[in-house]
């Protein structure tokens, strides 16, 4: 079956029909194959990663709307499958891959389409790898320092990719010293109005945990992008008082900020690993602003009750609240007038949140 996989792939020289039998063919092969990846030694895994590449990068393949992402799977189950040793020796292959920087798909958001393998690299695993794998580890960062020598000219869709495959390579830490310092610069070099690094879809936590200039000093730019963020959410009133609320999962971005930048009391497995600290005054600035938030829009509670209304960035938020208040609100209460100031208890947000 690889060798049917192979022919096919041979003949991709130009686009492939929608609903062609040559687009069917490669994918019912990638997705069986993929699926056998568990079941084969290390040979055939080492033997299949080059064809999966290949495909990978063929333009009638990135090209198709249905078959632009049709090795992310494949990927995936290849790491899962590969023991230390061999996931070493993908990572050359894999930071100088092709950046595909000739723009997207129509109606396919970018960072979705023609995915980069590198983001589901398995980066926990090479850092638990210890001592040894001299060699590999050489390799590796010789592909970094090609891939750091090239961004630089790279524009548009290009430098995006190739700076985000710079950071998931610098996950692995397997870079030096020299490398992440180029990288920093690299990843600062071009900032939006808030003076954090240009990268959309990010975070700002990520830029805690990422390389950065000497003389950039990251939390106070980060607490200050934060403490600038609104309490706007879903619940919006136009001049006759008409209530809409808008559609979609995506958490407030203040709370959703604020909460997984900020430092835990108890560092728990699996959470975000933030590391500001807050002054009692910016403490304050911040409760008052999910104050605002919560009071515009805890109508999507009734509202919920009358029908199919868009709840889903309300109700994410909500689920955020506990973690918000843990990390900043109740540490550094000591600004709290308990005689003057009514204290936040959204009961009814608890009440409902069990109930549903």
């Amino acid at each position: 079956m690889p060798q049917i996989l192979a022919r096919e792939a041979a003949f991709l020289t130009g686009r492939i029909g929608m609903g062609s039998a040559q687009g069917s063919l490669l994918e019912a092969l990638s997705e069986v194959l993929s699926r056998l990846a568990f079941m084969v030694g290390t040979a055939e895994l080492r033997e299949t990663f080059p064809l999966v590449l290949y495909l990978h990068r063929q333009p009638g393949v990135r090209s198709h709307p249905a078959l632009h992402d049709l090795c992310e799977p494949w990927f995936q189950r290849l790491f899962e499958a590969a023991d230390c040793e061999l996931l070493l020796e993908w990572v050359p292959g894999l930071v100088k891959a092709t950046l595909f920087d000739e723009g997207v798909l129509p109606g396919i958001p970018t960072g979705s389409a023609w995915p980069d393998p590198m983001q589901h690299f398995p980066n926990w695993r090479i850092r638990r790898a210890g001592e040894g794998y001299g060699g590999l580890k050489a390799k590796a960062n010789d592909a970094t320092d090609w891939l750091l020598r090239r961004a630089p000219s790279e524009s548009g869709e290009g430098r995006r990719r190739a700076i985000d495959r710079l950071i998931h390579a610098s996950r692995t830490k397997l870079m030096t010293v020299d490398q992440q310092l180029e990288l920093g610069e690299l990843l600062w070099s071009e900032r939006t109005a808030s003076n954090l690094p240009d990268r959309h879809g990010f975070a700002a936590l990520a830029f805690l945990h990422l390389p950065s200039p000497p003389g950039v000093d990251v939390p106070p730019l980060v607490k200050r992008y934060i403490l600038s963020l609104s309490s706007k959410g879903a619940a919006t009133r136009d001049e006759t008082g008409r209530i809409s609320i808008a559609i979609g999962s995506a958490e407030q971005p203040l709370i959703f900020e604020a909460s997984i930048a900020s430092k835990p009391i108890v560092q728990l497995i699996g959470e975000e690993r933030g590391t500001l600290d807050w002054t009692s005054e910016e403490a304050e600035q911040l409760y008052r602003k999910a104050h605002d938030w919560w009071t515009n829009d805890k109508i999507v509670i009734e509202k919920t009750k009358e029908g199919p209304f868009g709840s889903g960035s309300f109700m994410a938020t909500a689920t955020r609240l506990g973690q918000f208040l843990a990390r900043i609100v109740l540490p550094r209460m000591d600004w709290a007038d308990f005689s003057r100031y009514e204290v936040w208890a959204p009961s009814r947000l608890w009440l409902f949140l069990m109930s549903s």
